[in-house]
C-alpha cells in the first residue's frame, strides 16, 4: 500500500475515495475463507478536482463478477438524482422467458390503427410499451422497487462484519 500511495504522489494523483460498498473485490469463498479487500480505486489531478468539484464515485454492488464496478459522476448528486427520476421504462430482459411477452408483442403489431407506415409503427410500439408495462405490473410488481430493496439490502450487509448468516443471506439475494 506504501508503494501505491508513493507512485500516486510522483503522478499528482490523489484518490478520491468512494461511497456505497467498502470493498471493490472479493474471493467469492465461503466463511472463514473470505477475502475482500478495497482494490479498485478513482484517482484523479489536482486540476482534474479544481474543474470537476462536485464529482462523486459510489462503488456498486458485485453480483456477477468478484470485482464492483466503479463509478465516477463528475456532476453535481442533486443533478444526477434527479435525471435518475426521469428515467424513462425499458424492456425487461426477464419478459422474454413468457409467453405472454411474445403474445402482447404480436398483438400491437398486428392492429394497424393507421393507412400511413410511419404513423402505424409509432403507434404499435406505444401499444406494445403499454401492454407490456401493464402486463409486467400485474406479474412481477414493482421490479425497480424489489431491486433497488435488494441492493440497499446487500449493501447493509457488506457494510459489517460478514457471518455465516450474512454471507447465506447475500448468496439468496443474488
Amino acid at each position: 500500500m506504501r508503494d501505491i500511495r508513493k507512485t500516486l504522489i510522483s503522478c499528482g494523483l490523489q484518490d478520491l475515495g468512494s461511497e456505497g460498498n467498502r470493498y471493490t473485490w472479493c474471493n467469492n469463498r465461503t466463511i472463514p475463507n473470505i477475502v475482500r479487500e478495497m482494490l479498485d480505486r478513482a484517482c484523479a489531478t489536482n486540476s482534474w478536482l479544481d474543474r470537476f468539484r462536485e464529482s462523486w464515485v459510489e462503488n456498486f454492488e458485485a453480483l456477477h463478477s468478484d470485482h464492483s464496478p466503479i463509478f465516477l459522476n463528475s456532476r453535481q448528486k442533486n443533478q444526477a438524482t434527479q435525471r435518475k427520476m426521469c428515467k424513462p421504462r425499458r424492456f425487461e430482459s426477464l419478459w422474454v422467458k413468457y409467453t405472454n411477452c411474445e403474445r402482447i408483442i404480436e398483438r400491437s403489431w398486428n392492429e394497424a390503427l393507421s393507412d400511413r407506415v410511419g404513423e402505424q409503427t409509432c403507434d404499435n410500439i406505444e401499444k406494445c410499451r403499454i401492454g407490456l408495462l401493464s402486463w409486467s405490473k400485474a406479474k412481477f410488481g414493482n421490479l425497480r422497487k424489489e431491486i433497488a430493496d435488494s441492493e440497499s439490502r446487500l449493501k447493509k450487509i457488506r457494510k459489517g462484519v460478514l457471518t455465516n448468516r450474512q454471507k447465506t443471506e447475500e448468496e439468496q439475494i443474488k
